[in-house]
């Protein structure tokens, strides 16, 4: 296999991976929308490259393992991972990509983003959860506040008289 790869394809594979790397990272420095066009980048290398290297899959696997937790919601997530899913059978059907390159990056992308979804679901409902509670403790510290107010206030606003014996 080393035999059949030129000088060309090792600076192609190269320069993607380091490419790769600096979108990798530009992801979690990132905020939507760029980190849209960042993951639709690194989905682009991968099919770009498939039939030069089969494992460009990888790039469609990190890509689809970034989709729930970028996508923000369920629902934007599955669209997405649908679409990428939509493209690599396109790239398969009719620029014949390598089965080796699409049915790893559909199978492992299915697997990985699936489960992503649902880890990213469950810290969005923790998230509003802590949330919840943060805003609970604080009504309860300000409800307790202002009931200590009032029974430190309570004997200067309402005198209290004791009742003395009637003089006879």
């Amino acid at each position: 296999m080393l035999e059949r790869t030129s000088a060309r394809e090792w600076i192609i594979t190269a320069v993607a991976s380091v490419v790769f790397v600096v979108l990798y990272f530009a992801v979690f420095w990132s905020k939507p929308p760029l980190t849209y066009l960042l993951l639709i980048a690194m989905a682009g290398m991968g099919v770009g490259l498939a039939n030069l290297n089969q494992g460009s899959s990888v790039f469609i696997i990190f890509c689809s393992s970034f989709i729930p937790w970028v996508a923000g919601t369920t629902r934007r997530a599955v669209a997405a991972l649908a679409l990428l899913i939509l493209v690599l059978a396109i790239d398969a059907v009719f620029f014949h990509a390598p089965v080796g390159f699409w049915a790893t990056s559909m199978v492992v992308a299915l697997g990985v983003a699936g489960s992503n979804i649902h880890f990213a679901e469950k810290n969005r409902v923790d998230a509003k959860l802590r949330m919840a509670q943060d805003e609970i403790e604080h009504l309860a510290k300000v409800a307790e506040r202002d009931a200590e107010g009032d029974l430190l206030l309570w004997p200067r606003s309402k005198p209290f008289r004791f009742a003395s014996p009637a003089v006879g």
